[in-house]
């Protein structure tokens, strides 16, 4: 692959970033401590070749590695595309959460 002057070589296909966070207290406590996927970005021309899924088990191997029992992972409605997605890798709705905009003009 060559690059022009100032371009990067190499591109990044995915990238995803994720962190250890605490439930709710109303969670059981052995389920209150969990894995929380905050980013998963995989460019538009790489997609469907199974990056995403590739870097959600390189979490769920840490995580579980960690001793952390459950991997969570939020998205925007509408996002059809990534619900089903994550549908396939094993994701399960557990909560929802419901917005309401103010002051729109």
């Amino acid at each position: 692959m060559t690059s022009s002057p100032g371009e990067p070589a190499i591109r990044a296909a995915g990238a995803g970033d994720w962190g250890e966070e605490l439930d709710r207290v109303f969670v059981a406590p052995p389920l209150r401590r969990r894995a929380q996927v905050v980013d998963l970005v995989v460019a538009e021309a790489a997609r469907r070749r199974g990056i995403g899924s590739a870097l959600l088990r390189a979490v769920e191997a840490e995580a579980e590695a960690r001793g952390l029992r459950r991997l969570a992972i939020g998205l925007l409605t509408g996002n059809d595309a990534a619900a089903a997605a994550y549908r396939r890798f094993g994701f399960r709705p557990y909560a929802l959460e419901l917005a309401k905009a103010l002051n729109e003009g």
